[in-house]
């Protein structure tokens, strides 16, 4: 891949040279990205470890349990060079219950790359946001001619994206790279990277594995994102153990990412959907991955214990999921949830573009997608208090859909402020009617947002969404109560950027 790079870097700059383009202007200087290292997503430089007593009665019932977050958190950056929310290094900013306490703990998660920078003081690797810059080709050919002579170790991720639990194992994982294997310890509470996962031709595994609690298995897929010729699904088998079984390879008509897929007892449920790469969008400085309105999108349906081919169902429109919030299986159909994107900008997730105000867009809204078994056909249902959510202007989105862990019928997801990107409120709906229930719906106070993704937890026969909160720059550690309208916080004196997902697990 990084060979092909260097080629038609050299081939387009011949081309741009030959037709009379100035080489000087090819390196002009440009306002680089910030947007994602100052105000709230500015990172945290130091780590900590604070314990706080309290006497709050709900939280004294989460005794024994642990919350942690984990998100992007650049260690070394450059004054030089543009940044994306998805470069930085894994942080893990995480919260240990006792009766009467609570301890909470931030940490790098020491990767391969994290280690070397370290030893060497200072940034090294590329990251995406480096693409955008004028002078990002030259540097990649730079850095890549180091990496070929191995003046700079071939490491890969920054482990920030997801949380994994597996028995009495957790993973931090990054789409692009193998898990890290962490360990959450006591007295004092501590956050250790153990070790780094290496399995013979297998060089990264999702960030969104399926847990298949019937059958005490691990689906870990990933993609064909070291070269993006073809598109191809490789599907892993592990055991609850983390040992590999079985893979599985899935050939697909989309040569893009696949960021998650869905379940149902059964059955495997993969989505083709449109996303593509193009390493000529790469060299002329735009985002290598963008979303092919004109594509086609398809689910391939599977038997899990046949492991046959994928029977494809086919849409009439397109669109991308990067969340599916759960599925299920009836004699007649598959039933799917999750936050369809049908007008996808992937500059707005990589550099962050303002949204014009009262401007409707096709954002991520939770739907229900329905695959009829006979006639084949595929059918997206709509719930007009989402497409439209009241005492919130445009545009905003809804992301981060968790299902209830008491009630199968009840799903969550968090409301996003697209123009000012941060979580402002979460909502509660029953999908047993889901095209006409009208949900729960919570938004929080004014100069109040969520920095992640909520877990439910229950307490006393009753479901919270728990989480940080960020009111006027003071974290806290929250409990909402959607119904209610309420939350619940226990302040800490630490600063917690927003981050991605996250994970809530017994000690």
């Amino acid at each position: 891949m990084k060979k092909q790079i260097c080629i038609y870097f050299l081939i387009f700059l011949f081309g741009r040279i030959s037709n009379g383009f100035n080489i000087i202007n090819f390196f002009k200087k440009h306002t680089y990205n910030k947007f994602f290292i100052e105000n709230r997503f500015r990172p945290v430089q130091e780590e900590k470890t604070i314990k706080i007593k309290h006497n709050n009665q709900l939280f004294t019932n989460l005794n024994n349990k642990i919350y942690a977050q984990i998100g992007s958190n650049p260690k070394f950056l450059s004054n030089f060079q543009s940044y994306t929310w998805l470069d930085g290094d894994g942080m893990i900013h995480a919260v240990c219950f006792n009766k009467s306490s609570l301890t909470y703990h931030n940490k790098w998660i020491e990767t391969r790359k994290i280690n070397f920078e370290n030893k060497m003081n200072r940034k090294i690797f590329m990251n995406i946001g480096n693409f955008y810059d004028y002078n990002g080709i030259f540097n990649f050919i730079i850095f890549s001619i180091k990496t070929f002579l191995k003046m700079i170790p071939p490491v890969k991720g920054t482990a920030n994206t997801a949380l994994f639990k597996s028995k009495n194992r957790i993973f931090a994982l990054y789409e692009g790279d193998m898990p890290y294997e962490l360990e959450f310890t006591e007295n004092p509470f501590n956050v250790i990277t153990k070790s780094y996962m290496e399995l013979e031709n297998i060089t990264s595994l999702t960030a969104h594995p399926l847990i298949d609690k019937k059958r005490n298995l691990n689906y870990i897929y990933t993609y064909n994102n070291y070269d993006w010729k073809d598109g191809k699904l490789i599907f892993n088998v592990f055991n609850e153990d983390m040992k590999f079984i079985s893979q599985k390879n899935i050939s697909l008509i989309n040569n893009g990412i696949i960021h998650s897929i869905t379940n149902t007892e059964d059955k495997i449920i993969v989505a083709d959907m449109p996303m593509k790469f193009s390493l000529f969008n790469l060299l002329n400085f735009e985002q290598p991955l963008y979303f092919d309105k004109e594509g086609i999108t398809r689910f391939g349906i599977f038997d899990i214990d046949k492991m046959n081919d994928p029977e494809w169902y086919y849409f009439d429109e397109n669109f991308f999921i990067f969340h599916f919030a759960k599925s299920f299986e009836t004699e007649t159909e598959y039933i799917i949830y999750a936050c369809l994107n049908k007008d996808l900008n992937m500059k707005t997730i990589m550099k962050f573009e303002e949204k014009k105000k009262k401007q409707r867009r096709e954002d991520s809204i939770l739907r229900e997608i329905r695959i009829n078994k006979k006639t084949k056909k595929t059918s997206i249902n709509y719930n007009r208090y989402l497409e439209y959510i009241e005492n919130i202007e445009f545009p905003y989105f809804l992301d981060f859909p968790q299902p209830s862990i008491v009630d199968e019928n009840i799903l969550y997801a968090c409301i996003f402020d697209a123009e000012k990107a941060y979580i402002r409120g979460v909502l509660k709906i029953n999908i047993k009617d889901f095209r006409n229930t009208k949900p729960d719906i919570f938004l929080f106070p004014e100069n109040t947002f969520g920095t992640a993704e909520f877990q439910p937890v229950k307490i006393n026969n009753k479901e919270y969404l728990m989480g940080f909160i960020d009111k006027e720059n003071q974290h806290s550690i929250s409990l909402i109560n959607i119904k209610k309208k309420k939350i619940e916080s226990i302040d800490i004196p630490a600063r917690i950027p927003p981050g991605f997902h996250s994970i809530c697990f017994e000690k």
